[in-house]
């Protein structure tokens, strides 16, 4: 499942990262980071794929819409 774009947003805020570091960890810029994550014309697939795969190595899985809920994410436990 591909993010949207406000999930990719609510992640990096949740996580506490600033768009430039999460945009050098996908190898991408943090004004491409905020481009995805404004829903812009001018993304890429690849490069919201890039972007969802940082957060999920650091543990965030990405969650569907169900007919009862709609879509999310869920964050790891943060440990003891």
């Amino acid at each position: 499942m591909l993010a949207t774009p406000k999930l990719l947003k609510a992640a990096r805020n949740l996580l506490g990262l600033t768009l430039d570091q999460v945009g050098k960890a996908a190898g991408l810029s943090g004004k491409t980071v905020a481009r995805v994550e404004a829903g812009g014309k001018r993304t890429t697939i690849d490069a919201a794929e890039a972007i969802q795969a940082v957060y999920e190595r650091r543990g965030v899985q990405f969650l569907q819409e169900t007919g009862e809920y709609g879509e999310g994410l869920r964050l790891p436990k943060k440990p003891k």
